[in-house]
């Protein structure tokens, strides 16, 4: 298990441009320059397993809003918001 989790962590560094923005992802970068790459990684990978659990115990569907880093996820809110006025 530990390997796949650490494998969607080098997947989602990979992909940056989508998921530059997620808060996990943020967080790697700065335990990267504290810790180096491959705790950075492993730290990553197992907040990622903590987050699989809380999901699959609470029965909550996953959420990307909740990943994304809060001012942009305020951006995307009002960008939604007005996109609805508009349409009325």
């Amino acid at each position: 298990m530990r390997t796949a989790l650490v494998q969607v962590v080098l997947g989602m560094i990979r992909v940056r441009r989508r998921t530059g923005t997620y808060r996990i992802i943020q967080r790697c970068d700065r335990l990267k320059q504290a810790k180096g790459s491959g705790r950075s990684i492993i730290a990553t990978a197992r907040q990622l397993s903590t987050i699989i659990w809380r999901m699959l115990t609470d029965g909550v569907e996953f959420d990307e809003a909740k990943m994304l880093d809060p001012e942009i996820r305020r951006k995307a809110i009002e960008m939604q918001a007005a996109a609805l006025d508009a349409a009325s």
